[in-house]
């Protein structure tokens, strides 16, 4: 057993066993054989082997910051790793979580990158794409890989570890959000004086999601922007709060877009080469506007019938 597996437990939150968490797990056990993962479903809904350093806690439908502190007061270890089940590692991405954490005084939590796969699906490559953008990544750095050791105002939870006494003192999650839950440990981290740090090495993969649930992704956030800005007022939540606006989401995502395409190959060759490209940008720009009117269809439909 590596000496990091004794001091680390990973939690991942999830609804249900399903794919991207058998492929988490699978990812997992390729680089830490026998590191504790703690799982915490809404039910277990399929009888699956795990090995015996994997626990399942039923939870029934708790939030996600509920989710993981329940996980946290289950574990036993020093660091406590968060990752999303639709998430993944691509290396062993622990290996230096002590290096990261004596880096300087006063580190209250690291993480790292959490990069976009290669995908086929022309659709979540564009998600991918404006994911980068700062309006709608809450740190766009962290979308990119990099070679550089950076104090950041914000980590992400699908890539976080910090420790438990830590966790513990700040009294963990904010419980009565959907989305966002992150965002409260995060302010809580700095307000109290600690430092956030993103390591290089500490990278993992982390799906992209096709236009329609990219948009309900949206719309879950904007949901929570307001409670989370009132509550923990700062440029993060700022931009959590924005998301409520799908109107600025719709005229912006085609701009970005397009401004991405001019910065990577010259005007020139992008009108007169890759013609293909722009017939796809506009036909992908109408079914994200049919997405969106069908999803405010749904919720419209939501409505009437809890009326």
């Amino acid at each position: 057993m590596k000496l990091i597996e004794k001091k680390i437990t990973i939690i991942i939150p999830s609804r249900k066993i399903d794919k991207n968490l058998k492929f988490c797990v699978k990812k997992i056990r390729k680089f830490y054989n026998k590191i504790k993962i703690i799982l915490i479903l809404d039910y277990i809904n399929k009888s699956f082997f795990f090995d015996k350093n994997i626990q399942i806690i039923k939870s029934s439908k708790k939030t996600i910051g509920a989710k993981r502190n329940l996980g946290v007061r289950k574990s036993k270890t020093k660091y406590i790793c968060f990752i999303d089940s639709d998430a993944y590692p691509i290396s062993p991405w622990l290996k230096n979580t002590e290096k990261a954490f004596n880096y300087a005084d006063n580190i209250g939590a690291v993480g790292g990158p959490n990069l976009s796969p290669s995908s086929k699906n022309l659709e979540e490559r564009l998600v991918a794409s404006i994911k980068k953008n700062g309006l709608f990544t809450l740190n766009k750095e962290l979308k990119i890989k990099s070679q550089s050791i950076e104090f950041v105002n914000f980590l992400h939870s699908c890539n976080f570890i910090i420790k438990k006494t830590t966790y513990n003192r700040l009294n963990g999650m904010f419980e009565n959000i959907y989305s966002g839950e992150e965002v409260s440990l995060n302010y809580k981290l700095l307000k109290s004086g600690y430092k956030l740090l993103s390591y290089p090495t500490i990278i993992v993969n982390h799906k992209d999601r096709n236009f329609k649930n990219f948009m309900k992704q949206r719309f879950i956030y904007g949901s929570t922007g307001l409670k989370l800005f009132i509550k923990y007022p700062c440029i993060t939540t700022l931009k959590l709060l924005l998301s409520s606006v799908p109107v600025l989401f719709l005229f912006l995502f085609p701009i970005f877009f397009f401004c991405q395409q001019i910065k990577n190959i010259t005007l020139f060759f992008f009108f007169f080469v890759n013609k293909l490209k722009i017939l796809h940008f506009f036909f992908l720009s109408y079914l994200f506007l049919l997405s969106l009117l069908t999803q405010l269809k749904f919720m419209k439909k939501e409505a009437f019938l809890k009326a």
